[in-house]
């Protein structure tokens, strides 16, 4: 009786393509996401020194110095854009129309779930660290909540991290991949900038937002891409996979 073969797993719905996809394994990414997710509280743990409240107020005192009102009107504009609650509405315009053009409801729902789980990442670090915001007097908005991380910036980093893994995953060409996480990092920098310009947070809690926003995006993605698999085929099972 001839040998039977043994029937090849099924691949990820997030596998990744192209020739060079080793940094994309499951492990280098788990490994990586955890890393950005333990140093956030343990950067929380020391935002009370006195050399990071130093370099955090140097840091604040020089974007007040060059408000202008031009730029003020952009930097409301940029920080109402990607509010906690705008960046989960943009996950969800941008999770569409991933469905829409890879019919994978893995890659449709990975954007909101990431930007999702790392607000609530975000909302459990500030009641633990209960951290003051800078003083009324530099605010240009209003702001109730505890300061660290910040939430704009944590929604930003998860939107544009697991925005450019899926568009990794979808795409081979290297020109494609660049331009993505270029415009990523851009728009990480940009709302955290607007955070500190308008007087309501310190550097650090733009700092601590971007690793939950980017741990998040790669614990999720590392998951998807491994564990979950035989779970996430079933759900695709009826659509088509790039």
């Amino acid at each position: 009786m001839p040998p039977t073969s043994k029937r090849p797993d099924a691949p990820s719905p997030l596998a990744v393509r192209g020739e060079h996809a080793a940094w994309a394994r499951p492990r280098n990414l788990a490994f990586l996401g955890v890393f950005f997710l333990v140093a956030a509280p343990i950067l929380g743990a020391v935002v009370h020194s006195s050399a990071i409240v130093d370099g955090d107020g140097r840091v604040l005192e020089e974007l007040i110095e060059h408000r202008t009102d031009r730029l003020t009107v952009w930097m409301m504009f940029i920080t109402n854009a990607f509010s906690p609650l705008g960046a989960i509405v943009v996950s969800l315009g941008v999770g569409g129309l991933l469905w829409w053009r890879t019919r994978s409801w893995v890659r449709g729902l990975y954007v909101p779930v990431s930007v999702g789980v790392a607000a609530l990442v975000t909302y459990l670090l500030k009641l633990v660290f209960e951290r003051s915001r800078p003083p009324l007097v530099d605010h240009l908005v209003n702001e109730v909540d505890f300061s660290f991380p910040s939430g704009h910036t944590t929604g930003a980093a998860s939107l544009a991290c697991a925005a450019c893994l899926v568009l990794t995953a979808t795409y081979a060409r290297t020109w494609s991949k660049a331009l993505a996480w270029a415009v990523g990092a851009v728009l990480i920098a940009t709302v955290a900038v607007s955070r500190l310009y308008l007087g309501v947070h310190w550097f650090t809690d733009t700092l601590g937002g971007a690793l939950v926003g980017i741990g998040t995006a790669l614990v999720l993605f590392a998951l998807m891409r491994g564990p979950l698999v035989p779970v996430l085929g079933r759900i695709d099972s009826g659509g088509a996979r790039m």
